[in-house]
């Protein structure tokens, strides 16, 4: 089923265009917002988030970490309503590299629920007012409100990371993905809110809470998985229980003037192709990795260069690694891509069919 016939059966009340004040924002999400404790057959309570309506057949959206904690038994959800009520579900599907999942209330058909509606995150713009609703450290029914910080924002993993500039495909350290598109906000995140839904004034979901850095000392900063990402990739959960992510096989770094300098290129733009998977599409079709390190004292670092530099993908420049994986969200496993690239200071063009990014094993 395509996203848009999948979307056609999402209804809700909340889908007109007026803005709602704070208190009928409340009142309008509130049953609509569920907590979700986890447990585990061995250890007993296990995880809690908190989640959202997203059909009428009791399919509830949220995160990977909350419905697939590391375990060592047999998971099993609660799902609560503010009303105290309380109705088991079951792990649909989930996607560890977008942090999303989806379980689904038993016997939904018994229940009156109210789906929440999707908005276009793409229209999100800083400093428009939202809300966000969840479980804050269990208190079910949390109500906090804020801005939107940014939009566009990538990798945010590498502010707690060691700094490996991977964002393409295979990393020498192990396989790691960042995530093109995030949104930042101010609104207060806790542990509790993962999963929940951050809306905007017209009580349309714009984002997921998935992290907030509060608790490593960064106030006031929080990240959303946008709604455009949970319209792509919540259907294909529901139907197939997973999702395939296109992929290159490829790591690499952004083009900066040191590197331009080494290279003798007039402008620092483009991803540097450090390493190829072997066994990846863009080995197949040629695409090469460095060849020899060079250090860059003004940056701190060493790197790998003499491998291809990808100037652009199918027609689009490319300045940076930003710009070749919100490329790339755009297609589908078996696509073909053309890529413009600059091989020993001579442009080339180069097809890869992409393939399904390989799996991780996020115990």
């Amino acid at each position: 089923m395509s996203v848009k016939a999948f979307q056609s059966n999402v209804t809700s009340e909340l889908g007109n265009q007026s803005n709602y004040s704070l208190t009928e924002l409340y009142k309008k999400l509130e049953k609509s917002v569920v907590q979700i404790d986890v447990y585990d057959s061995k250890l007993g309570p296990l995880s809690l988030g908190s989640g959202f309506i997203f059909d009428s057949n009791g399919h509830i959206v949220t995160n990977q970490h909350v419905a697939e904690p590391d375990s060592v038994g047999t998971l099993s959800y609660d799902v609560l309503f503010p009303n105290g009520r309380v109705y088991s579900a079951k792990l649909i599907g989930a996607d560890p590299f977008s942090d999303l999942a989806v379980i689904r209330i038993e016997n939904a058909s018994d229940l009156e629920i109210t789906p929440l509606r999707l908005g276009n995150s793409s229209l999100v713009k800083p400093g428009e007012q939202i809300a966000i609703l969840g479980s804050a450290r269990g208190l079910i029914g949390t109500f906090t409100t804020g801005i939107v910080s940014a939009v566009g924002r990538y990798g945010f993993t590498g502010m707690l990371s060691t700094g490996e500039n991977i964002l393409a495909g295979m990393s020498s350290l192990g396989v790691t993905f960042d995530q093109p598109e995030f949104i930042q906000t101010d609104a207060a995140v806790n542990h509790g809110n993962s999963g929940g839904p951050a809306v905007n004034m017209r009580g349309e979901v714009i984002g997921i809470s998935d992290l907030g850095l509060g608790d490593f000392g960064a106030e006031n900063l929080n990240f959303l998985i946008p709604s455009d990402t949970v319209n792509r990739i919540i259907p294909s959960l529901i139907s197939t229980g997973s999702y395939q992510h296109p992929w290159l096989g490829l790591e690499g770094v952004d083009m900066t003037s040191s590197i331009a300098k080494v290279l003798n290129l007039q402008e620092p733009k483009g991803f540097l192709v450090v390493n190829v998977d072997d066994s990846g599409p863009a080995s197949n079709a040629g695409l090469l990795g460095g060849d020899r390190v060079v250090s860059l004292p003004r940056e701190g670092r060493s790197i790998s260069v003499g491998g291809d530099i990808i100037a652009g993908i199918d027609g689009n420049d490319i300045r940076s690694k930003h710009d070749l994986l919100l490329y790339l969200t755009s297609k589908k496993v078996g696509d073909s891509v053309e890529l413009s690239i600059i091989r020993n200071g001579n442009p080339e063009k180069l097809t890869v069919i992409l393939g399904e990014r390989p799996g991780y094993d996020f115990s």
